[in-house]
């Protein structure tokens, strides 16, 4: 069984779990306006161990598939074609033929693909949805199941794809959501060995380590254009530069 095909079984049995008018955006109900469609990613092209980097948004903003894929009739097919269409996006806006000018998400990760190349780089986030075109916010309709499934997808993915290494590029404003999936301390606690990146504000870049062997970093979102994030971007870099080379 392939990865994609791996990921297809789990997110149908996380899903099977819910209904699937939650997930249908072509016929858009009152109770959940508001929500893009879901956001299921299948696995890099290449994939190659010990050069995996899983790279971890907020939100797809706008998330919303093509007409073309029209509507469904199973589960099943559903997440075939979303799981096809994240594959498709993912191939067009990783090309180097598609370079976007200034500091962008997509840049970013065309940055670490040069390093590890494109096929292994994986593209995740945190939330599966989003809501009115941002991250959803406690207090709106449905925030505590989006929350709840956004958590168990990540973590399906996590789990399947054994990534080396995870860059989680979402920002301060959705810290407190990431430490909820992945606790630092408690009995829950997986997240341990906390520790700078040079001499950078941990608000800015900071490194730590994830069910005990994925080296994982967090950053500020890649469109974040301070000095202080561009250059710790440029830390991160040079620091996946350095470990990918030393590791061939």
């Amino acid at each position: 069984m392939s990865l994609t095909d791996a990921l297809k079984v789990k997110y149908l049995e996380i899903l099977s779990g819910y209904n699937i008018n939650f997930f249908d955006r072509t016929t858009v109900i009152d109770d959940v306006a508001g929500y893009s469609d879901i956001f299921l990613p299948g696995a890099p092209a290449e994939w190659k161990s010990g050069r995996r980097v899983m790279i971890v948004g907020r939100e797809t903003r706008g998330w919303k598939r093509p007409t073309s894929i029209g509507s469904y009739d199973t589960l099943e097919r559903h997440i075939d074609a979303m799981v096809g269409y994240h594959t498709s996006f993912s191939a067009r806006h990783g090309s180097k033929k598609q370079q976007n000018r200034g500091e962008t998400f997509w840049n970013f990760m065309r940055s670490v693909g040069d390093i590890v190349g494109d096929g292994n780089v994986a593209w995740c986030n945190l939330f599966c949805m989003d809501f009115e075109d941002t991250m959803p916010q406690p207090g709106q309709p449905h925030y505590d199941t989006v929350k709840s499934l956004s958590a168990q997808l990540l973590k399906a993915e996590i789990n399947i794809l054994r990534p080396d290494v995870i860059i989680f590029a979402n920002g301060g404003s959705s810290v407190l959501v990431r430490r909820e999936f992945f606790p630092l301390s408690g009995p829950e606690r997986v997240c341990t060995d906390w520790r700078p990146v040079g001499k950078f504000d941990k608000t800015k870049l900071e490194r730590f380590t994830l069910y005990g062997s994925i080296d994982c970093y967090r950053i500020n979102h890649p469109s974040a254009r301070s000095p202080a994030n561009r250059a710790a971007r440029a830390l991160l870099l040079d620091h996946l530069r350095s470990s990918f080379t030393a590791s061939v």
